[in-house]
C-alpha cells in the first residue's frame, strides 16, 4: 500500500510541476479557455490538472475565471469563484516581491508605529545588493551592511557616543535584529507566517490598493506577538494582520489589530525607488578616531568619547 501511495504521490507532484511548466510557457487565451472547460469535466485527475494550470497561469487567468463564474454548470462557478479568491490573495504579494527581487538597488522611507503616530520609528532604508544602510530620522542612529559587518552608530545625546560592530551572519539570526532586514525579507516573513482569508480594495495614500486581512498560522498566540516582533519590533496582543499593497506593487502596510479592530503596531514602507544609484562610499563605515571597537558579542556595544 506504501508503494501505491508513494507512486501516486510522485505521479501528483509531476503533473503540477507539468502543467505549472506548460502555463508560463503557454498564456494563450486558447490554453486557459481549454482549462476553463476542465473545471467541469467528469475525471477528477483532469479537474485537478487544469485548476492547477490555471493558478500557475495566475493574473493572465484572471478574466477568464470572471467569466467561467456565469458557467451554466455549477461545479465551473464554484471552482472558478475558489481560484479567483486564491488568486487575488496572492498576487498582490507575489507582484511586490517580483519587483522587489529584480532590482539591484533600492531606496524607501520606513516607519513603524506602536499603539499611536506618538510612537513611532522613521527610518530612511538604502539597499544595494547586499550592503545596506538605515538611518533613522528621529535621532541620530545610522546602521551600514558593508557585506560582512553589521556597524551601528548611536547618539544619545549624552557625553559618551556607541558604536557597534557585529559579524553580519550572526546579527541577522537575533530576532530583535530584523528590523535592519531589507523590505524583501519582510515580505516573506509576512507571507510565510500570516494565513491571508479575505481580500478587498481600498487605499494607500493616493494610490487604488489591495487590502488583505489575516491571523497567524495556527492558534499559538505567542506565534502571532513573534511575528509582529520580526515585522516591526514591537510585540503586543494581535488578534489579526491587515496588509495594503498599492494595486502597482511599489508599496506596504503591515497593521497589527486587537479585537476591536484598533491598530497596536504598523508597518509601512513607502516612497520606494528601484535600481537607485548611490555614491559607493556611503556604504562604507569608519569608527571615530581612537574608538575602541569589539567585533564580538552582538549583543554588546562599545563606548568610545564623542569628539
Amino acid at each position: 500500500m506504501t508503494r501505491w501511495f508513494m507512486l501516486g504521490f510522485c505521479a501528483w507532484v509531476s503533473s503540477v510541476q507539468f502543467y505549472c511548466a506548460s502555463a508560463e510557457q503557454e498564456l494563450d487565451p486558447k490554453t486557459i479557455a481549454v482549462w476553463v472547460n476542465q473545471l467541469g469535466a467528469e475525471d477528477y485527475n483532469q479537474r485537478f490538472r487544469a485548476e492547477q494550470g490555471l493558478l500557475a497561469a495566475g493574473e493572465s487567468a484572471l478574466q477568464a475565471l470572471e467569466q467561467a463564474q456565469k458557467d451554466p454548470d455549477p461545479h465551473v462557478r464554484a471552482t472558478a469563484k475558489e481560484l479567483l479568491h486564491i488568486l487575488h490573495l496572492r498576487l498582490p504579494f507575489e507582484k511586490l516581491e517580483s519587483l522587489l527581487r529584480q532590482a539591484k538597488s533600492m531606496e524607501a522611507q520606513i516607519v513603524a508605529t506602536c499603539g499611536d503616530a506618538n510612537t513611532s520609528a522613521r527610518y530612511r532604508g538604502r539597499m544595494d545588493g547586499s550592503r545596506y544602510l538605515l538611518e533613522q530620522e528621529d535621532c541620530q542612529r545610522k546602521v551600514v551592511v558593508d557585506g560582512a559587518f553589521l556597524w551601528e552608530d548611536l547618539d544619545w545625546g549624552l557625553k559618551q557616543k556607541f558604536v557597534g560592530k557585529y559579524p553580519l551572519k550572526e546579527t541577522l539570526q537575533e530576532p530583535h535584529r530584523f528590523e535592519f532586514a531589507p523590505l524583501l525579507e519582510r515580505v516573506q516573513t509576512l507571507r510565510r507566517l500570516i494565513e491571508f482569508k479575505q481580500v478587498g480594495e481600498g487605499r494607500l495614500d493616493d494610490a487604488e490598493a489591495y487590502v488583505l486581512e489575516g491571523a497567524c498560522n495556527g492558534a499559538d498566540k505567542r506565534q502571532g506577538r513573534i511575528t509582529m516582533w520580526l515585522l516591526v519590533g514591537w510585540t503586543n496582543t494581535v488578534e489579526k494582520v491587515r496588509v495594503r499593497i498599492p494595486k502597482d506593487g511599489l508599496g506596504l502596510l503591515v497593521e497589527a489589530l486587537d479585537k476591536q479592530n484598533h491598530v497596536e503596531m504598523s508597518l509601512k514602507a513607502s516612497k520606494i525607488k528601484l535600481d537607485a544609484k548611490f555614491d559607493e562610499g556611503l556604504f562604507v563605515y569608519q569608527p571615530p578616531v581612537g574608538a575602541e571597537v569589539d567585533a564580538g558579542d552582538v549583543r554588546e556595544r562599545t563606548p568610545c568619547s564623542k569628539e
